[in-house]
C-alpha cells in the first residue's frame, strides 16, 4: 500500500515509517517546513511539505495514498497551552481523517493516547471498555487528545476504515525531542524536584511501530486497541525506595 505517515519526522512516526518501509510499503512523510529530518535519514520514504492544521496541505499530502496512520501531535503537560493543543490534536485529526475517508482509502490507523482516558487517584487496571476522565481530571492535554479521539470516531461512524490504539508512555532511541523521555531522564539524573504519586504502562517504540504495522494490515476496522507494556509506579521508575 501507499501509506501516509504524519508525525513521520518525530519519534513513534519515525519508527512507524520504517516499519512500514521494511515491510514492503510505499510509505510518503508529512513533513513540516522546520521539521528535523535526523529520524528520517536512513527510511526511504517520499517527503511532502505541509502541516496538518493546513487543510489544503493534507489534501495534497493524501491524494495518491491508499492507507493514512496519523501519529502527528504535540505532548505539552505544561498549562497555558489549550488553544495550541487543540488545534493540532483534534483539528489537525479532523483535517487528516476527515481527508482520508473523502479520499477513500482502504484503511487507517490514529495514534491516540493511553492519556486520553484521564487517571484514576487509586490504582486501576484499565482496558479497551474504560470510560476515561480525562474531562474530571482537566489536564489539557489529556483533554485534547480525548476530543481527537472522540473526532476519529466520530469519522468511523462516518465510514472511515479505522483502527485505533493507545500507546502508553513510549521509550527508546530517536525521540530527538524528548517527548516521552524527558520526564524519565529528568528522574534517572535525580533531577526532579518533586513528582505526582501515580504510574503508567511504559512500552518500546519499536514494539510499538510493529504494532501499528500489524494494526494498518489486520487490525479490525473500528476496533480500539491499547499498546502496554511494563507496569510501574513513578517512585520505581525513579529508583526512588519505598
Amino acid at each position: 500500500m501507499r501509506v501516509l505517515v504524519t508525525g513521520g519526522t518525530g519519534f513513534l512516526g519515525a519508527w512507524v515509517a520504517r516499519e512500514l518501509a521494511s515491510r514492503g510499503h510505499a510509505v510518503r512523510v508529512l513533513v513540516r517546513p522546520e521539521s528535523r529530518l535526523d529520524n528520517l535519514r536512513d527510511v526511504p520514504a517520499e517527503h511532502v511539505l505541509g502541516d496538518i492544521t493546513d487543510l489544503a496541505s493534507v489534501v495534497r499530502a493524501v491524494a495518491g495514498c491508499n492507507a493514512v496512520v496519523h501519529a502527528a501531535g504535540l505532548a505539552r503537560l505544561r498549562a497555558g497551552d489549550r488553544g495550541h493543543l487543540m488545534a493540532v490534536n483534534q483539528g489537525g485529526t479532523e483535517n487528516v481523517l476527515g481527508a482520508a475517508l473523502r479520499a477513500g482509502v482502504r484503511r487507517a490507523v490514529f495514534v491516540a493516547s493511553a492519556g486520553a482516558l484521564g487517571g484514576t487517584w487509586k490504582p486501576q487496571v484499565m482496558d479497551e471498555g474504560w470510560r476515561g476522565t480525562a474531562d474530571t481530571v482537566r489536564v489539557d492535554y489529556f483533554q485534547s487528545k480525548l476530543r481527537g479521539e472522540q473526532a476519529a470516531m466520530e469519522l468511523a461512524r462516518a465510514g472511515l476504515p479505522l483502527v485505533i490504539l493507545r500507546p502508553g508512555v513510549i521509550l527508546g532511541p530517536g525521540d530527538v525531542y524528548h517527548s516521552s523521555a524527558g520526564v524519565v531522564l529528568l528522574l534517572a539524573r535525580a533531577a526532579l524536584p518533586g513528582y505526582v504519586r501515580g504510574g503508567g504502562s511504559y512500552c518500546d517504540v519499536r514494539d510499538v511501530a510493529r504494532a501499528h504495522a500489524e494494526a494498518l494490515e489486520r487490525g479490525r476496522t473500528g476496533d480500539t486497541y491499547f499498546l502496554g507494556g511494563y507496569n510501574c509506579e513513578m517512585a520505581e521508575l525513579g529508583g526512588v525506595p519505598n
